[in-house]
């Protein structure tokens, strides 16, 4: 069984994926659970390179329970918390691609926003 039972995928407007969250249990094995959780770390580093967390990322975090990891780069960071040997976070952004949905999401909002006041001139003539 996978331990991560939760997904939330986020995507810009052109479909580019730009933030990915899991979390999961995942049943304790004992030993076995310590030799799962360094193959996940080693498996991240070796993919992406483990680094301390920015100064930026460190004060934006709320104070976490469990082991911090910090994989990537800043702009793309994978980011994996543990805590007791068997309950994983593991969120995944790409900066860039975040303020592009953001963007489009103010801009999709001043859209609606102007089209209910276009309504309402509309409905009070």
């Amino acid at each position: 069984m996978l331990p991560f039972d939760q997904f939330e995928l986020k995507v810009t407007k052109d479909r580019r994926i730009f933030c990915v969250r899991a979390q999961g249990y995942a049943p304790d094995h004992g030993a076995d659970s310590e030799v799962w959780k360094q193959a996940l770390i080693s498996l991240l580093s070796e993919k992406y390179g483990l680094r301390h967390p920015s100064q930026v990322e460190s004060m934006s975090r709320l104070k976490s329970v469990g082991d911090d990891y910090y994989f990537g780069t800043v702009d793309r960071t994978a980011y994996l918390n543990i805590y007791e040997k068997n309950l994983f976070t593991l969120e995944y952004y790409d900066g860039n691609l975040r303020s592009i949905y953001y963007d489009e999401q103010e801009s999709k909002s001043k859209k609606n926003e102007a089209d209910k006041k276009a309504a309402l001139r509309k409905g009070g003539l």
